[in-house]
């Protein structure tokens, strides 16, 4: 027996292929019809042709619309989990940070975060959240993973091939609004470069990047991204508060690197789903949970995942996230998680990783 979800899943492709079967099945049709005799006839029924093809797509748009408004009518949004484009915020999430002291290094705070955070467009395979980026830091998220694209002297957001509406200036000033709004905070932003044979970038992708941070740069510490990575993990909140702070995944002069051994311990097994990938991240808070202190480097868990083409980012959310909520942050009443990025997730976890900072 099929859930709802699961029925809506399955309209949504089957509308997808009948229009692809469609669209091969017409182009057939035209080019065996295409002998002289019918070449005048055809330049002027390519009207309608024309027409047809219009109103497949508008009808084709207006049952995707009607299924998606549907989604959203119905949409899941539990404690660890939320597929919908909003939900109710506390105040408090919203400024957590005011109510922790500013000698609190960044190595020792527990931070939820969002995997591919704008990836909110392109269908169940590419979505990767539900929420923009303010609805994101007003729930209380302050580590983003932003993936940009060179294009046409600009940069773009991208999830893969995919545009997400938005460009990075939009990104930088959501932030900023945000602080200046909330100066007690601080975020994390991962900046990755999103190149793809299908949708490559154009043009020199870094100095796109310096003339966006020159342009925010009061907005960052000292004017400029941290560029130690052992620094940065030494770095109090105090520090921190009302600043941006810049990593990469490359060696990188424009903030701290990722994947640095000195800088941060990163769990990142992103092709593995559901079970399997829950053992990678239980694995990883149990190393971060029995480090020595004082720790001298981030711990950073990715609890997304996917794997084509059974298990969606959506599908290994509701497995995975629920499993760090009910398994370990409730039984342990756990105060060392790291830093945990997300796909979906919802205000009960997002809650419970912030609270989790009042036990140290």
């Amino acid at each position: 027996m099929l859930d709802m979800e699961s029925v809506f899943i399955l309209i949504n492709l089957l509308l997808k292929m009948f229009k692809k079967i469609f669209v091969i099945l017409l182009f057939f049709h035209l080019v065996n019809s295409c002998n002289r005799q019918v070449v005048a006839k055809g330049i002027k029924k390519g009207k309608s042709v024309k027409t047809v093809m219009q109103r497949v797509n508008n009808a084709y748009n207006s049952a995707s619309q009607a299924l998606d408004d549907y989604g959203q009518k119905h949409c899941d949004s539990l404690d660890y989990y939320n597929w919908c484009k909003h939900f109710f915020t506390p105040n408090y999430y919203r400024r957590w940070m005011s109510f922790l002291p500013d000698s609190r290094r960044l190595a020792d705070l527990n931070i939820p975060g969002t995997h591919n955070s704008c990836a909110i467009h392109g269908g169940l395979l590419v979505e990767c959240q539900s929420l923009t980026i303010p609805q994101q830091l007003n729930a209380g998220i302050r580590f983003l993973d932003i993936r940009l694209r060179s294009f046409h002297g600009g940069l773009v957001v991208h999830h893969g091939q995919f545009y997400q509406h938005m460009n990075f200036d939009h990104v930088l000033s959501d932030c900023t609004n945000f602080l200046w709004e909330n100066p007690s905070e601080t975020i994390l932003m991962r900046i990755k470069k999103e190149c793809t044979s299908v949708s490559p970038c154009e043009g020199d992708w870094d100095a796109l990047v310096q003339r966006h941070i020159d342009k925010y740069a009061s907005f960052f510490r000292n004017g400029y991204p941290v560029r130690s990575n052992r620094a940065l993990a030494w770095l109090s909140l105090g520090e921190l508060r009302g600043t941006i702070t810049t990593f990469s995944t490359m060696i990188w002069h424009y903030g701290a690197v990722l994947n640095d051994i000195n800088f941060a311990d990163v769990q990142d097994q992103y092709s593995t789903c559901g079970r399997t990938k829950w053992i990678a991240v239980e694995d990883h808070l149990v190393r971060h949970k029995f480090r020595p202190h004082p720790r001298n480097f981030m711990s950073i868990n990715f609890l997304s995942a996917f794997c084509v083409p059974f298990v969606p980012p959506y599908r290994n959310a509701k497995i995975v996230n629920e499993r760090i909520l009910r398994d370990w942050i409730e039984l342990r009443d756990n105060d060392q998680l790291g830093t945990i990025l997300m796909d979906f997730p919802g205000q009960t976890i997002i809650g419970k990783i912030i609270d989790s900072n009042q036990n140290q």
